[in-house]
């Protein structure tokens, strides 16, 4: 925990150099007790999965989405496990990508979300084949847009490139089903502020008309995922190796 510590520290170092030292310490103590009660709701996700714990905002008709399949898109924020709970409540089926894990508690809370999925992809090429089924098939998959990947495009997120999912943007584009934007914004205790927002993607492709459509919209995305962690900065997950500087690299290059 030492080294997630350290380098938890560093990303807020790095992207928000404007916090003090106190401000940032303050964040870090919220931060491991926000991970402690999400580690300890994952037994009960089943039943947090109801609308007494967690109360949902937005103009999105989860029914249509279960007709017109799509992509819910969120970040490691809150309880990000909870993303699924409007279409579990609902019982819409869903896909997830997961990566096998080899810590025996963040595997344990793996598989209790691989039991509420009805398909699951291990991340990789059986992955990739995943979103374009989810697409031409009209489901519903979700996704965590936030993490590290080896494939991807090279995306700002805070003002640094970082190499960000856009597979499942490609194939929105090409099968025309929406991307949603999901956040589980922890309120008090364990009760939860659950918000889907539309990603506009005609309005984005019609402001960028120069910029390749998957790095546009990828950035957007991005944007929208910092103003949210940056409101609840104590929310998210810090220790991610999400910036090459986090590991001392060499910093990439927007668009590759």
């Amino acid at each position: 925990m030492t080294s997630w510590h350290s380098r938890a520290r560093k990303n807020i170092q790095l992207v928000m150099p404007e916090l003090s030292s106190a401000e940032q310490n303050r964040i870090l103590r919220a931060m491991w007790w926000n991970l402690g009660r999400t580690l300890g709701e994952f037994p009960y996700l089943d039943r947090l999965s109801h609308s007494r714990y967690v109360t949902e905002h937005g103009d999105i008709s989860i029914d249509q989405l279960a007709s017109t399949g799509g992509f819910v898109v969120g970040g490691h924020i809150g309880n990000w496990e909870l993303s699924a709970m409007p279409l579990i409540s609902r019982n819409i089926p869903f896909s997830i990508i997961y990566r096998p894990l080899n810590n025996p508690l963040a595997k344990h809370a793996l598989n209790k979300r691989l039991t509420l999925a009805r398909k699951t992809y291990v991340k990789g090429m059986r992955s990739a084949r995943g979103i374009i089924e989810t697409a031409r098939n009209k489901d519903i998959m979700i996704l965590l847009a936030d993490q590290k990947l080896r494939e991807g495009m090279v995306v700002p997120f805070f003002g640094k490139g970082a190499t960000t999912p856009v597979s499942y943007i490609r194939a929105a584009l090409k099968h025309h089903v929406p991307i949603i934007l999901v956040r589980v914004k922890r309120r008090k205790g364990c009760q939860f502020d659950l918000y889907l927002e539309a990603v506009d993607t005609a309005s984005i492709l019609a402001a960028n008309p120069d910029k390749d459509p998957e790095l546009a919209i990828a950035t957007a995305i991005n944007l929208r995922l910092e103003q949210w962690i940056r409101e609840t900065p104590e929310q998210w997950f810090w220790p991610h190796r999400r910036w090459p500087e986090s590991k001392n690299e060499t910093p990439h290059h927007i668009g590759h």
